[in-house]
């Protein structure tokens, strides 16, 4: 058990929510230079916003395995 109460199988889900949060940021932000409202400057800002949660997401996926070892992960054997 940790803070959360969460078994160390459980703790799994962690990574595909912070996955999960990234990818919703960055489309979230896309969205954002769809609106007619921009003001100079905020398509480039969005832009960089959109990038750094790609990035973000990228790192996290590829060290995933690391961060499920910081949090005493043990991956469900169908994976």
């Amino acid at each position: 058990m940790d803070a959360y109460d969460l078994e160390g199988s459980a703790r799994c889900a962690l990574v595909d929510a912070m996955l999960d949060r990234q990818t919703r940021n960055a489309s979230w932000w896309r969205r954002r230079l769809g609106e007619s409202e921009l003001r100079p400057g905020d398509a480039e800002l969005i832009v960089s916003r959109v990038e750094w949660s790609e990035r973000e997401h990228a790192y996290t996926a590829a060290h995933r395995s690391t961060f499920e070892r910081a949090l005493l992960v043990t991956p469900p054997l169908s994976r």
